[in-house]
Formats: structure tokens, C-alpha cells, sequence
């Protein structure tokens, strides 16, 4: 019975989405009319709600443990997932850098846009530069920035080296680095979270994501470190953040019981 209903499911959560979306769209739309300034400022505040409608369709539930930094800031994390996008913004929203060809995807790319999200090509280092003056931009603007340094996802069995190359705007102008740390659970008896929520190795995303709205809910631990971290050095900055939020990581699945099934 559980597998004839995945489908339905599906498509009617995948439904959910697009007309959420568009009705967060159409609200962005509005606000634009309001000038640039004023729409600059509610734009994490739409970010937000649609990121929580979304976690809502996707049956999620968030447990936030800390308290969220207030922007301006700038905040890292370690990355799993393309869900930890509407899981942190819906407890932090604010402006992700993210990988440039994210901004050529198929529906996400314009959302990824309307949102603000600064895009980043990891293979050109003359794009740093760039990138970084963005940051600053966005950061002076009052707006958080949030970044994953690992670079990639992984399957959260641990938390994978930081890459100082993004922290070289904090590091120069000693603006201090928040830390946070991500990981999900599945229900007992369920297929593992490292393979259902986690995106990563060769993963296809069109399958991965029906099947995320093909299945029950899920449980995403977002916990925030109770103090920032600063250096003069980016790699010093990068090892600070790393080992602090290797000691909030909990490994996904780490608190199920032992087997899985679809």
C-alpha cells in the first residue's frame, strides 16, 4: 500500500511546491515595486516563508538547537543536501553563495535568483575576487551570507575539509564567522537519511528528489554554536570554523535503530 501511494504523493507534493512557489513569487514581484531599498531588506523575510512552506510540504520537521545569529552575519555550515538550503533559511534567512551552474538548473535556478543567491564558478579562481566583493556587498547591505566550505555534500558521516578561499573577506576585515551544524534523521525502519535526504557522490537529482517527495516525513537537527569564531588568517578562520562545528556534528542517522527498508 505504502509503495502504490508513493507516486500520488509525489505529484501532489511537487504541486504544493510550484504553487508556493509562484505565490512567493508573485509576493517578490510586489515587493519589487517598493523600491529597491525596501525590497532588499524583505527579501530573506520571503525567503524565510517560502523556505518553511517548503519544509512543511516535504513533511520535514526542523529541531533548532542555539540561537540564530541575526544579520548581518556571516554563517557556515557543513552541507548535505540540497534541502539544507530551505532548512537553514527557515531558521536564518539570508543569501547563499552557491556554485554557478546551480544558476542554469531547471526551475531552481530562477528561484535561486529571485533570491538573492550569489553564484560562485569553483573552477576559475579569477572569480574569487568577484565573489568576494559580493559578499562584502551583501554583508554591508545588512543581509546574512551563508556558505558551505566543504565545497560539495556528503552522506554526513563526517565533516569534510573547509576550503579557506571563501573566508578571505571575514579574515581581512575581521568580520567574525558564525558555525552551524546539519544533519537528518529518518523514522526508525526507514530507509537512512545518508541515502533519502543526503545528495551526494553520483546521486541523480531527478530521481533523488521525487523520491524525497515520494517518502514520509523527516527530521532535520540544525544547531547553531553559541559564539562566532575570527582570525587575521583565512586558513587559520577555516580551521576555527571547522573544528567548531565538528563539535556540535552529529553523524545523520546516528540516533535510528540499525536497518532500513524503502
Amino acid at each position: 500500500m505504502a509503495r502504490a501511494l508513493a507516486a500520488p504523493l509525489a505529484i501532489l507534493r511537487g504541486a504544493a511546491i510550484v504553487l508556493w512557489t509562484l505565490a512567493a513569487w508573485s509576493v517578490w514581484i510586489g515587493v519589487l515595486a517598493l523600491g529597491s531599498q525596501r525590497s532588499a531588506r524583505l527579501r530573506p523575510r520571503i525567503m524565510g516563508r517560502w523556505s518553511r512552506g517548503c519544509l512543511w510540504v516535504f513533511g520535514g520537521r526542523i529541531e533548532v538547537v542555539g540561537t540564530p545569529p541575526e544579520a548581518p552575519f556571516l554563517l557556515v555550515s557543513n552541507h548535505l543536501s540540497y534541502v539544507d538550503v530551505i532548512v537553514i533559511a527557515s531558521a536564518a534567512p539570508a543569501r547563499f553563495l552557491s556554485r554557478a551552474d546551480v544558476a542554469d538548473w531547471p526551475g531552481i535556478g530562477p528561484i535561486a535568483r529571485s533570491a538573492g543567491t550569489l553564484f560562485i564558478d569553483r573552477a576559475a579562481k579569477r572569480d574569487l575576487p568577484r565573489v568576494i566583493a559580493q559578499v562584502q556587498g551583501a554583508f554591508e547591505a545588512g543581509h546574512g551570507v551563508i556558505f558551505f566550505p566543504e565545497g560539495t555534500s556528503s552522506g554526513g558521516a563526517e565533516v569534510l575539509p573547509f576550503k579557506p578561499s571563501l573566508f578571505q573577506f571575514a579574515a581581512a576585515t575581521g568580520t567574525p564567522v558564525h558555525c552551524a551544524s546539519l544533519s537528518y534523521e529518518r523514522p526508525p525502519g526507514r530507509e537512512s537519511a545518508a541515502k533519502s535526504l543526503c545528495w551526494w557522490a553520483d546521486m541523480a537529482f531527478g530521481s533523488h528528489a521525487f523520491g524525497l517527495l515520494a517518502r514520509p516525513g523527516f527530521t532535520a537537527r540544525l544547531e547553531f554554536a553559541p559564539e562566532p569564531v575570527a582570525a587575521a588568517d583565512r586558513k587559520d578562520l577555516a580551521a576555527l570554523a571547522q573544528a567548531q562545528v565538528e563539535a556540535l556534528f552529529v553523524p545523520t542517522d546516528a540516533t535510528r535503530g540499525a536497518g532500513t527498508s524503502a
